[in-house]
């Protein structure tokens, strides 16, 4: 089925009203869980090195046991922060009912090494977290992935590369075509979505950069992005007080 272009509009209006209120409840959820449970064992920053000796960290939340006891592995892939409450708050559901839960911050994101590419690794590291964490003493071999956007994508990208100890997805508020769909609609710039998408993103990006004490500019040479501010950082009056303050 085809939609008209009058009906898009609406239609964006309606899934972007959804999502945001799916968003506030997520919130408000996470705002009331209680402190994880005392039969729930939480290891901060576990690393895993991926093929290309790149070492990505993540949380690990799994059912306390005083057995050999194994269980499923539930793996979401964010480049989103592993730490925020809408990824940590479902933990609290999933493991009282024998799931073992890892967060993994992506490769260049937040705690991960490496260089932050959209989608790039996500098929090689992908497969290489699946099989490391169907591999952890307390796993029972099989491997599920779930969560939404970007976190879909990690999903999709990672079935493609075919990991043996993938059990399943389950991917949502996500696209599987990043150029017609993702960046473009129809042949046209998605410049609401890129511009807010990568604006959200830009935020560890700037610090990683700063950290490293790396010129921030970006070479983006064409039009729309070209005049961006998040993309000259360096080049405006406020970004030189800003690197004067840190």
């Amino acid at each position: 089925m085809r939609l008209s272009h009058a009906a898009v509009p609406s239609l964006f209006a309606s899934v972007l009203g959804l999502s945001l209120t799916l968003l506030s409840f997520s919130q408000r959820l996470s705002a009331q869980e209680p402190p994880a449970p005392s039969d729930i064992i939480i290891q901060h920053d576990v690393p895993m090195k991926t093929r290309d000796g790149v070492t990505l960290y993540a949380d690990i939340y799994r059912p306390k046991s005083s057995t050999s006891e194994k269980f499923p592995v539930i793996l979401m892939r964010t480049p989103y922060d592993k730490n925020v409450s809408w990824a940590v708050s479902p933990v609290f559901k999933m493991v009282p009912r024998g799931y073992v839960v890892i967060i993994q911050d992506v490769r260049g994101r937040y705690t991960s090494e490496g260089e932050w590419y959209p989608f790039r690794h996500e098929q090689a590291d992908g497969y290489d977290t699946v099989e490391w964490a169907a591999a952890l003493p307390y796993s029972d071999g099989k491997v599920g992935m779930i969560g939404a956007s970007y976190v879909g994508a990690t999903q999709m990208q990672a079935a493609i590369a075919k990991p043996p100890h993938l059990a399943g997805i389950a991917p949502n508020v996500t696209a599987s075509n990043y150029h017609d769909g993702w960046t473009y609609q129809g042949g046209a710039f998605e410049q609401w979505f890129d511009q807010n998408w990568t604006s959200q993103l830009a935020g560890n990006t700037l610090q990683r950069l700063i950290e490293e004490n790396t010129d921030a500019r970006v070479g983006v040479p064409t039009l729309p992005l070209a005049n961006y501010a998040v993309f000259n950082f360096g080049q405006l009056p406020a970004d030189a007080q800003l690197t004067a303050a840190i």
